[in-house]
């Protein structure tokens, strides 16, 4: 959406739908929160409500719970009623399963001075200063009323009963008994009625109920100072002194008996504490993905977007704002890869088959896959592309918040429409399909064409914080060389044409010879797609390219990225020329290229030795191993108009 004012639909008003609806509202979305009962009614409003980060390093939910204390901090700042009562919380009874620095041991006189109804404990106890605890009822009603005063809509007794769909079966919104509602998107946060929601739909998703019990005491007076979290009691007070327990839910289903038992067990513990009164007993249905891990992420190319998970109260401002993010912006990579629901989608075995694949991400397949390049997996399905990207899960994740990273500060480059998957042994990835004009070598052209690899290059870190892979061929043998050369020799033969084979094994020789030198060199590095060629642009207006083809992206010196350009730009392209650029292309480029960097002293110096280096490295391999090309006319007149830019490489500089 790229921060456009869309209509969102988030299906659930419990704590984690109205924390979504309220960051996308602050944010000028257009939200409308649909809930068959009203506010909390689900497992939030039977949650215990403690915060803490204290976690097994690694638990499912370990990156999350590191962000919460900060954004229950930010929220409170945001909304300067909602109460969060920062006690710190006791624990004893066993040692804390976390690491935690916050978490410290007690002695017994601390233990006295922070709660003196606990009396004498006969293990060990923890204090955690940073914990703290909710309303989440108040928190979710407080949320709300801000999503309204944003200008959101909340509609309360409207259970959901479909998805709308145009005629090709795309889903553009929701059904209820009251109408239908179309939406961009659709955000189902509605916890355990997830499941039955996908039902009879492409999805299924493994969620489970997991009960457990809440308990609200009438205290005549305040019983505890913090949470305290034992092997026998977990109780704290609610912001109105009321005395919450929270309880297991009992195999045998005997509720009551529960209540009794953990009374007893209060009074017990609770040093002179008044009788207990109970207001409220409930059952809160948790939501608990199968794995244990959050689900968070679209579901393939749908508008439809999950977000669940447990424990969700005390996440619920991480959240919003993850998911938030996401949705306005596209891949958020601070969501990780292990909570995305296509772990969960199964396709059925088939693997390669296109269609098969296509499924996982949900694409329309009524009209056949259309192959948009014969050397590679690229598949046009009807607005969108789907195409093999980096071989590698954590590859592909990179590449993946690095285009939507530029994609968020405006450049002209497409980025995934939803989250890379890994099936049948490759990383698979759907990107929008781009419609607009080729290439066709005018000037306008080559001066935009400049301007946007100038943009992507002025925005990269120094660092490669965008962790792609880094550049590393410096180590090309004699033996690589005399077999590529080989290669050549038989392909021009085989067409007729001669070709001064010995003469170029030379000079690759003596740029071999140069590698680890040029290695060496201190040169600026920078993040780029690194394969900037016309064939990987489309124009959606004359000075307007956009990148369409970005998954070589690299970390590598920003002067082998120009010199790839010089050498490659108009390869396997037929609306090109058959041609290197001349040098006052070369200097038009530049123009363009020059309007966001400027090069070092040290990139010029280097500038004829990265040439002949990308030509050792890419295109003596292209030479070589693109038989094909040497039976294309056009494409065997670029070759030799390659080997002739190495003899007039002095008048190709980096000025314009």
């Amino acid at each position: 959406m790229n921060g456009t004012s869309s209509r969102i639909v988030i299906v659930g008003a419990g704590i984690v739908g109205a924390s979504i609806a309220y960051h996308l509202a602050r944010q000028g979305q257009r939200v409308i929160v649909v809930e068959q009962a009203h506010p909390a009614a689900g497992a939030t409003g039977s949650s215990f409500g403690w915060i803490s980060e204290g976690v097994p390093e690694g638990a499912p939910d370990a990156f999350l719970r590191r962000e919460i204390v900060a954004d229950w901090v930010r929220l409170t700042q945001e909304i300067p009623e909602l109460w969060v009562n920062w006690s710190g919380a006791l624990s004893y009874g066993q040692a804390p399963a976390t690491q935690n620095p916050d978490n410290r041991r007690l002695s017994s006189a601390e233990v006295m001075a922070l709660e003196p109804s606990l009396g004498l404990l006969d293990s060990q106890a923890y204090f955690a200063a940073r914990d703290g605890a909710v309303d989440p009822q108040e928190v979710t009603q407080r949320l709300l009323e801000r999503v309204g005063a944003l200008g959101g809509e909340l509609l309360l007794g409207r259970a959901v009963s479909g998805f709308l769909r145009e005629a090709g079966g795309q889903i553009t919104g929701i059904v209820t008994e009251e109408g239908a509602i179309a939406a961009e998107r659709v955000v189902l946060a509605c916890g355990t009625g997830i499941s039955a929601l996908l039902d009879g739909s492409e999805f299924s998703l493994p969620i489970e109920a997991s009960p457990a019990i809440l308990l609200r005491y009438h205290a005549a007076a305040q019983a505890v100072n913090t949470l305290i979290a034992g092997d026998d009691i977990e109780v704290r007070h609610a912001q109105n002194g009321d005395l919450l327990a929270a309880e297991d839910y009992p195999a045998g289903g005997d509720v009551k008996r529960v209540e009794e038992d953990a009374r007893s067990a209060i009074q017990n513990r609770l040093h002179g504490s008044a009788p207990l009164q109970l207001q409220a007993c409930s059952v809160g249905l948790r939501p608990r993905p199968r794995d244990g891990y959050p689900i968070l992420g679209p579901l393939g190319v749908t508008c439809l977007y999950v977000a669940v998970m447990h424990p969700a109260v005390m996440c619920a401002p991480t959240l919003g704002r993850l998911v938030s993010d996401e949705l306005l912006h596209g891949v958020n990579p601070a969501i990780p890869h292990g909570y995305r629901p296509a772990r969960f989608i199964d396709d059925g075995g088939e693997g390669g088959d296109i269609i098969a694949i296509a499924g996982r991400f949900a694409l329309d397949t009524a009209q056949p896959p259309l192959s948009l390049y014969p050397y590679a997996p690229v598949y046009k399905i009807g607005e969108h592309v789907l195409k093999r990207t980096r071989p590698t899960s954590g590859e592909a994740q990179a590449l993946a918040a690095y285009l939507t990273a530029l994609r968020r500060q405006g450049v002209d480059v497409v980025a995934p429409t939803a989250c890379p998957q890994e099936i049948a042994g490759s990383m698979w990835v759907v990107y929008p399909f781009v419609a607009g004009e080729k290439y066709a070598g005018r000037d306008e052209q080559i001066i935009a064409a400049g301007r946007l690899l100038g943009r992507i290059h002025a925005l990269s870190s120094a660092d490669n914080n965008a962790g792609l892979a880094v550049y590393d061929e410096y180590a090309l043998t004699e033996d690589d060389i005399s077999a590529d050369l080989d290669e050549i020799a038989s392909h021009a033969a085989s067409q007729g044409l001669t070709l001064d084979i010995e003469a170029l094994k030379t000079r690759m020789l003596q740029i071999a010879g140069r590698q680890t030198a040029l290695s060496a060199r201190d040169l600026p590095c920078v993040e780029t797609p690194y394969d900037f060629k016309a064939d990987n642009l489309i124009y959606v207006a004359q000075d307007r390219p956009v990148l369409i083809d970005p998954d070589n992206a690299l970390f590598l010196p920003r002067v082998f990225d120009l010199a790839l350009v010089l050498l490659l730009f108009h390869n396997a392209l037929d609306s090109a020329p058959d041609r290197v650029f001349t040098v006052r292309e070369w200097r038009l480029f530049l123009t363009g290229y020059g309007e966001s960097v400027a090069l070092t002293a040290g990139e010029v110096q280097s500038w004829h030795q990265a040439v002949e280096h990308l030509f050792l490295d890419e295109v003596l391999w292209l030479m070589a191993d693109f038989a094909d090309g040497w039976r294309d006319p056009r494409q065997t007149a670029l070759f030799f108009s390659l080997i002739g830019l190495l003899d007039n490489l002095s008048d190709y500089g980096l000025t314009p």
